[in-house]
């Protein structure tokens, strides 16, 4: 009898995705309490040139925001409550906002939330994007750079408002 032909096959992997890349290395703080989803946007916006701050509560991201500034913040709406506050995404985003001098920085909102009202809540917040889970990096790194030319161009760019960013959305 004869030996049995095992057949080799050569698994190839998936092309990488070209993702642009982020004028002037700026600075992103990802908060999110999947440590999955912070490593595989961490990467994605490392290989873009951004510079990226992680955090996995909300305390935790106000300390970050507070004491490294980021020029952006990516932040789920669906954060893990601590012992005695429940953490989600918009009571972080209105801790921010509440920043010394009107620093606060530009939020991006990531949720797995499809709610109509969930978007316009985390919008009329302060949010500056929103995008659904599963996220198209693509797009993520679209609206990042459109944010950094904004302020990179705002009158006095450093000291200008970060709340003067146009909105814009992505997803449903």
């Amino acid at each position: 009898m004869a030996a049995p032909v095992i057949a080799e096959v050569a698994i190839q992997p998936e092309p990488e995705e070209q993702l642009p890349t982020v004028a002037g290395s700026p600075s992103v703080l990802v908060v999110d309490d999947a440590p999955v989803f912070l490593k595989a946007t961490g990467l994605k916006l490392s290989r873009a040139g951004c510079t990226v701050l992680a955090a996995q509560d909300g305390p935790d991201a106000i300390t970050i925001a507070r004491t490294s500034n980021p020029d952006v913040i990516i932040l789920d709406i669906g954060l893990p409550a601590d012992v005695t506050v429940a953490w989600d995404g918009i009571r972080v985003m209105k801790w921010i906002k509440r920043m010394e001098n009107g620093s606060a920085p530009p939020i991006i909102i990531v949720t797995a939330g499809t709610s109509a009202a969930l978007k316009q809540n985390a919008l009329d917040y302060g949010a500056t994007a929103f995008f659904q889970k599963p996220l198209d990096h693509a797009k993520l790194l679209d609206a990042i750079n459109k944010i950094v030319k904004q302020k990179s161009s705002a009158p006095g760019s450093a000291a200008a408002p970060k709340a003067s960013l146009s909105l814009f959305t992505a997803g449903n």
